[in-house]
């Protein structure tokens, strides 16, 4: 019952809300760094002007051959809640005496309406240009280098929808603002009556960067191929990989990089191509093997290829880069975990878990206990966070989950109602949460209520048409109803993006009633190579050598089944 968990805008907002101020202008820094600003420095607060950080932009003239110096003062902020003009007000002031050229704010929220207003008046009596990259504008930056989220966010998954408008209108407002950070001013130029739409967003962008160039791009070589990439990584992380494809190959074009590599290599991942992916990251290795991003990436893709052994290989030489890499912990765990090896797993995250740690090493502590069936224990971690964040979904979810875990061994009737429920208290909270609607689905094929099940498991693809848990219960009410064909279908698509243990056991059991024995044999095998324990596998193994007459050897898989049969650590009564 698990899925990477998607977070939106606003839960983002909160979550970089809770950074140590030195820590988000330690992002900023680093972000500005990305943007290719010059010369970024860190300032400290009164004592300097209230800088908090100041750079340069090298600037070409329309001759090719004259440059300039543009002069950036950049003010951090973390805050709560909107930023009130007091704030900023001096330092404007400050940075105005200094014939600062353009002065930037940063910030995960925006200004207050006053702030606006007065921010407004200031721009119209001087010369100084004054950028507000806040809010969803700061986070739009931000997700264009997953490296940066990685390292700070420890490898939370960045959202995959706008956060207001519709989806086409805001990746022209993001590309807007990242031209700002290159120095550009991006416009459309669109009559009232142009509808911009996921048709022609791609080419309404090409045509602006063509007429900028025509009259002339003041960018040295590096910032164009920047350009072309992080433009890329916008119309990827809403799901428009192949239009985001064209802007990378842009930019290796104007020059080859590593960073736009990789980023092929992710477009590659969402477009569920993984061996294409998982083959330039082996290629990047070749030249940078201490590459941190594209050995968890690899390490990533062939988990979800169910090449487990080999997927922790690569995880182990991230961690002897560096051992308190806390994305890299994150995955060795769930790789631990895929591989039936809880313990180890659990000493891994308890040895990392500290209190200034990020809460998602407790988060796959639960998933271990819950892989694990040591559901009491499962119940009580997953309590003492909620009780520090009742808010959170994620933790909601997982109350669901252990509900519906017990629900098998203990009063089926009144777990899987307790379990249905939670899941509705996350799902109000997050209409969006997809992973409670696919649990909702569990809950009803549980209980046998396909037809209720089916209807949930149509809304949810019509929310996402790529979600691998939602493939896998249309399977399973694909088979239910007799439609083989059919569920080998949904099961194979569900594979494509994330080949996971329950899966392939349910892919197996659609072969077995397609009377593709040998096909079950190889699968289950593998699986139990993986698993020696693994009794499911050992089952649709028995029943497949049982049709093809050989019962001596059906008979022993079906007693290491019955030896092998799952069991639990704990339950809730």
């Amino acid at each position: 019952m698990g899925e990477e968990k998607q977070k939106n805008y606003q839960e983002w907002q909160d979550i970089v809300g809770k950074l140590d101020d030195r820590i988000f202008e330690e992002i900023c820094y680093r972000l500005l760094n990305k943007l290719l600003f010059e010369k970024v420095k860190h300032r400290g607060g009164a004592a300097d002007g209230g800088r908090d950080l100041e750079g340069e932009k090298t600037r070409v003239e329309p001759d090719n051959k004259t440059t300039f110096i543009e002069k950036y003062w950049f003010e951090c902020k973390c805050y709560s809640s909107t930023i009130p003009w007091k704030d900023i007000s001096d330092k404007l002031n400050s940075a105005l005496l200094e014939k600062v050229d353009k002065f930037v704010i940063l910030s995960n929220r925006g200004l207050s309406p006053d702030a606006q207003d007065h921010v407004k008046k200031f721009m119209e009596i001087n010369k100084m240009k004054v950028i507000e990259w806040c809010g969803f504008e700061f986070l739009n930056l931000l997700f264009q280098h997953l490296d940066l989220c990685d390292t700070y966010f420890h490898g939370e998954p960045i959202p995959n929808n706008p956060p207001y408008e519709n989806k086409s209108k805001y990746i022209l407002k993001a590309v807007i603002t990242l031209g700002e950070g290159f120095g550009l001013e991006l416009e459309a130029e669109t009559n009232v009556s142009f509808q911009i739409n996921e048709g022609n967003i791609k080419n309404l962008i090409l045509d602006i960067l063509r007429k900028l160039q025509t009259h002339h791009i003041n960018l040295v070589e590096e910032e164009k191929s920047q350009l072309f990439n992080n433009i890329g990584m916008i119309f990827s992380q809403f799901g428009l990989n192949i239009d985001a494809m064209t802007f990378v190959d842009n930019s290796l074009k104007i020059k080859n990089n590593i960073p736009a590599l990789i980023n092929k290599a992710i477009i590659f991942e969402r477009l569920h191509e993984l061996k294409e992916s998982i083959k330039i990251y082996k290629e990047i290795l070749k030249s940078d093997s201490e590459n941190i991003v594209v050995l968890n990436n690899l390490a990533r893709n062939l988990k979800n290829q169910f090449l487990l052994k080999e997927s922790l290989e690569v995880i182990d030489k991230a961690l002897k880069i560096n051992p308190d890499h806390i994305p890299s912990i994150n995955y060795k765990a769930h790789i631990l975990k895929d591989l039936k090896k809880y313990d180890e797993a659990l000493r891994l995250v308890n040895e990392k878990i500290s209190d200034n740690s990020s809460t998602i090493l407790q988060k796959t502590k639960i998933d271990v206990l819950l892989e694990a069936y040591d559901l009491k224990e499962a119940f009580r971690v997953n309590e003492q966070l909620l009780n520090l964040d009742p808010s959170d979904v994620d933790l909601i979810n997982n109350k669901g989950v252990i509900y519906e875990h017990n629900a098998q061994y203990q009063n089926p009737e009144k777990y899987l109602k307790l379990a249905f429920e939670t899941f509705s208290e996350a799902r109000n909270k997050r209409a969006d949460y997809l992973l409670a609607l696919s649990n909702q689905i569990v809950c009803f094929l549980r209980a046998g209520n396909l037809s209720d099940a089916e209807a949930l498991t149509n809304a949810g693809l019509a929310i996402n048409e790529n979600n691998p848990y939602l493939f896998h219960n249309k399977a399973k009410i694909e088979m239910q109803k007799g439609h083989l064909k059919s569920a080998l279908g949904y099961i194979e698509k569900a594979i494509k993006i994330s080949s996971q243990e329950k899966i392939l056991i349910t892919k197996a059991e659609i072969m077995i009633l397609l009377r593709q024995n040998d096909a079950v044999d190889k699968l289950c095998r593998r699986l139990i190579e993986i698993d020696e324990k693994n009794a499911d596998a050992m089952r649709l193994l028995a029943e497949s050598l049982r049709r093809r007459h050989r019962t001596g050897e059906a008979n022993k898989w079906i007693a290491k089944a019955r030896v092998s049969a799952r069991k639990y650590i704990s339950l809730l009564e």
